[in-house]
């Protein structure tokens, strides 16, 4: 037991592992869904700061059930988020790893991902061409899918159609905080050494105890 306290212990002071975050939007108070829907239609913006999600639009709102949204149904609960742009930008408090979407869109759609420069990353889709998202909805019954990609130092992503109309959904954001070098930096090195010799005369006790 005294073993496994030590270990979650030197996991945690030097960060290796972290877990994904995912965000559903069932939270979302009524100030930010769509007016059409009965809400106080203000963009989603920066809600989910305390989240990791910098910031999610502009023109960005929630839908939800008042809508009858069948053409754009939720992933998940009741509520989605709705674009009335050609493109959204979810922006990342701090560099991820990895994102990924469930879209519903009138058109075909894309997912890239940008560095803090602005530089593209990755982009990716699942339809007939590589990077694009097929359509799955006809703005009265749709369903939903999924779109992911995953780079080293993600600061945002778009997600869009391909230039034709700017109706798209989507749910369940999921994404992976940038993992810490698998190499202790400088200043981390004198925690291990301690937790090391700790580890020792832990064992150095115990086998005086066994003879």
């Amino acid at each position: 037991m005294q073993r496994f306290s030590f270990l979650v212990m030197l996991c945690a002071s030097l960060g290796i592992a972290r877990a994904d975050v995912l965000i559903n939007f069932e939270d979302l108070p009524n100030a930010n869904i769509a007016d059409f829907c009965g809400g106080g239609g203000q963009n989603v913006g920066n809600f989910y700061a305390g989240q990791g999600v910098a910031n999610i639009g502009n023109d960005v709102f929630g839908l939800n059930s008042a809508c009858g949204q069948t053409g754009y149904p939720a992933s998940s609960g009741d509520i989605t988020l709705f674009s009335e742009d050609d493109f959204a930008t979810i922006q990342f408090t701090s560099s991820v790893s990895s994102v990924s979407v469930e879209y519903v869109a009138l058109d075909p759609i894309i997912l890239t991902a940008y560095d803090s420069m602005g530089n593209q990353l990755a982009t990716t889709g699942g339809c007939m061409m590589p990077g694009i998202g097929c359509a799955n909805t006809d703005g009265t019954t749709g369903s939903d899918s999924l779109l992911s990609v995953s780079a080293d130092d993600i600061a945002y992503v778009t997600l869009g159609n391909t230039g034709l109309a700017d109706e798209f959904a989507f749910d369940d954001l999921s994404f992976s905080p940038q993992q810490a070098s698998t190499v202790p930096e400088p200043r981390a090195w004198p925690v291990l050494l301690f937790m090391m010799a700790g580890l020792g005369l832990w064992k150095l006790r115990a086998s005086r105890k066994l003879t």
